[in-house]
């Protein structure tokens, strides 16, 4: 079997420093002013690791896939192209897998690598996302890293059945109104086994679902306790939580509050790391999200291991009224540090319906 791997050397940079994404020269340059660092070599490298036995690749240069590769121990057939990060590389690499004839198309980045990849394969060779980035709505992409064996096995012994998934990524343009959309691009084909791909995020919702979402968003109020400070996290219900106290909320990025009053918006990882550094008691509002049950790691990279840490288990007051557990057997977290996943595995208090908590597991 033949692979061909492209990683998205910038993917993911925006997340820590409180950007929404990384996609255009902009907004890259806009993350390094903030300090932000590369993720995807690191996350690819994981991915890599699982592999139980050698396969077969074919890449691009450099950071393209080429150095984690080499860094993995493993060999490849590299592409003669610029060793460079923009989405035409992406676009330029896929098309060289496609006049090699690959049986797979792997790739590490977001939604926005997942769209590249899209527009150039369309349905011509199935593809497979290593979660990389800010945003993963898709459903292309594995639940963990270390999940790549599984499915290239699969791949290659039959029992992954392939099937048509979708590309999704949130409307920029609605996004500047203050209105999250998150719009479908295509359907990519994908191979899938149960438990190790995600599905796509669910984006609609019925009015008695929004009637569960603000009774939660109401208990979460009533809990919180004098002199806390709450990172109220991305999402409908955060922002929902906000408007109960009289305050705007940021759709895709953490406020910081604290007896009602609003200390600080849209706050990336150093803006929570100074309230915990002076000492502050803080707890983190999440929700999770819907179809895929994800808490951590698609979002809210803000969110970093190093806060996580911090904060503890006890720290993280989690919104999933009934419909977004429906159908879910685990809460899924992708911190990006396997060691702080262990530490949240097991059972999380959940606020689930006015005046009731429910414990629900976390993997």
């Amino acid at each position: 079997m033949l692979i061909g791997l492209v990683v998205n050397p910038v993917a993911g940079m925006g997340g820590a420093v409180g950007l929404k994404g990384t996609d255009g020269q902009e907004t890259l340059s806009r993350a390094k002013e903030l300090g932000a660092q590369p993720m995807t070599q690191s996350i690819a490298y994981r991915a890599l690791r699982s592999l139980q036995e050698p396969m077969r690749f074919i890449t691009g240069p450099g950071l393209l896939g080429q150095d984690v590769l080499q860094e993995a121990g493993m060999g490849a057939h590299v592409a003669d192209m610029r060793p460079h990060d923009t989405r035409e590389d992406t676009i330029a690499l896929c098309r060289f897998f496609l006049d090699n004839d690959v049986d797979v198309i792997v790739f590490c980045g977001g939604d926005g690598t997942a769209r590249d990849v899209l527009e150039t394969v369309q349905d011509q060779k199935p593809v497979i996302g290593v979660p990389g980035g800010v945003k993963m709505y898709s459903a292309v992409f594995l639940h963990r890293p270390e999940d790549l064996w599984e499915i290239l096995q699969g791949v290659q012994n039959g029992q992954a059945s392939l099937g048509r998934r979708e590309v999704l990524d949130i409307d920029e343009e609605r996004y500047r109104q203050g209105v999250l959309d998150v719009r479908l691009y295509g359907e990519a084909i994908v191979p899938y086994i149960p438990g190790v791909v995600q599905t796509g995020k669910e984006s609609q919702h019925s009015l008695q679902e929004e009637e569960e979402a603000e009774e939660v968003a109401q208990y979460c109020l009533e809990l919180m306790q004098p002199g806390v400070v709450y990172f109220i996290g991305p999402g409908g219900g955060a922002k929902m939580v906000m408007g109960l106290m009289g305050l705007s909320g940021t759709l895709l990025g953490f406020d910081v509050v604290r007896d009602g009053e609003l200390l600080a918006s849209d706050v990336n990882a150093a803006g929570m790391e100074v309230f915990l550094e002076q000492g502050h008691r803080c707890a983190a509002v999440l929700g999770i999200i819907g179809g895929q049950g994800f808490l951590i790691g698609r979002g809210n990279r803000q969110l970093t291991p190093s806060i996580i840490r911090k904060l503890g288990k006890e720290g993280l007051w989690i919104l999933a009224p009934p419909y977004k557990l429906k159908g879910l057997e685990t809460l899924r977290v992708d911190t990006g540090s396997p060691e702080v996943d262990a530490m949240l595995q097991g059972y999380l208090k959940v606020i689930h319906q006015h005046g009731r908590m429910k414990m629900v597991k976390v993997r």
